[in-house]
Order: structure tokens, then sequence, then C-alpha cells
């Protein structure tokens, strides 16, 4: 086959096709943001049915249930949001956390040595971090 013979048997397979699909790539922008808004849309169902006594535990399910384009959500960013997920959910790098999973030989805040360093302790109860709170 010489080129036009080539270029005319693709035309022709090409114009008997019902339909023509293109594969190109999703930016990986969309996938991120789609994957984020999948998290929030399923999250509720997982948080709310989980029986827990952390007083923060309301928080976390509030802030995975609204949308995320209207509140303080929206507003952080996935690595933000990441680490406060952390920290409500008890699974931040505190000390009570470390000790949990034999990381750490006691849970006692390093900074205060007054109770474990837990969620609830971090974010409300440590004097040492009591002039950040207060900002």
């Amino acid at each position: 086959f010489t080129g036009n013979e080539l270029a005319d048997v693709a035309a022709n397979e090409g114009a008997s096709l019902d339909s023509i699909t293109f594969d190109v790539p999703m930016p990986q922008s969309y996938i991120k943001s789609t994957a984020k808004n999948w998290t929030f849309d399923h999250s509720h169902s997982d948080l709310s049915s989980t029986p827990t006594t952390n007083p923060l535990h309301s928080i976390l399910v509030s802030l995975h249930t609204k949308e995320p384009s209207s509140s303080l959500v929206g507003k952080l960013s996935t690595s933000d949001l990441h680490k406060l997920t952390n920290i409500l959910s008890n699974r931040a790098p505190l000390y009570a956390y470390l000790h949990r999973i034999n990381i750490k030989n006691s849970d006692i805040c390093p900074l205060c040595h007054i109770e474990p360093e837990n969620n609830v302790h971090f974010l409300c109860h440590c004097p040492f971090l009591f002039s950040l709170r207060s900002e």
C-alpha cells in the first residue's frame, strides 16, 4: 500500500464506526478533587455509626458531613484536613497513640507532664498550649 491507500483504508474504517472513543488522561487535580468529594460523601455513615466516647467525635462527624465548599473543610488544604482528621480521631502522632502502637514507652504529654497526650488533652487541656489556643 502507498500512503494514500493507507489513508483511504483508515478513513473507510473510521467512517464505519458507530462511535469514537478517545483515551485522554484526566488531570491530577480532577482526580484529587473527585477523590476528596467521594470521601466526604461516604464518610458520614462510617463516622456516625461508630460508637465512641471521644468528646471530639461530633466535631469530626460535622466536618465530614458538610459540603466541602461551604464549611471549614472547603477552606482547608488536603494536608491540613488530613492532620485535623487524625487529631480528632485520635490517630495523630501524639504520645497516647504512639504508646498504644508501642513506639513510645509512656503516653504522658512531653510538654506538661501532667496527663496522657491524647487529642482532647492536646486540643483542650494542655497548659503548655494554652497561649496557642487563645490566639
